[in-house]
């Protein structure tokens, strides 16, 4: 690939639906945000590491950033809750 690190996004951006889909605070709660934690940690030091650094990787990295955390807090709120399948 030839940009590692939006590999990494990519990673982070299709976890942050699943989120929504399971019970907060749950194994498979965690199971899926840490790995997506550190994806986060990790795509910008690859990035520039690799010297992929890119102006679409920074807009995707920082849609990302908002996918996440706003899957994983939705979760908690009764409201935004959506069945487990």
């Amino acid at each position: 690939m030839k940009h590692p690190a939006n590999l990494l996004t990519y990673i982070r951006l299709l976890t942050a639906p699943a989120l929504l889909f399971v019970p907060v605070f749950s194994p498979a709660f965690y199971g899926l945000y840490l790995p997506a934690g550190l994806t986060d940690m990790l795509d910008g030091p690859v990035a520039r590491h690799t010297h992929t650094q890119s102006s679409a990787g920074v807009r995707l990295d920082s849609l990302a950033d908002l996918a996440l955390p706003g899957s994983a807090c939705s979760g908690s709120c009764p409201c935004c809750t959506l069945p487990a399948g």
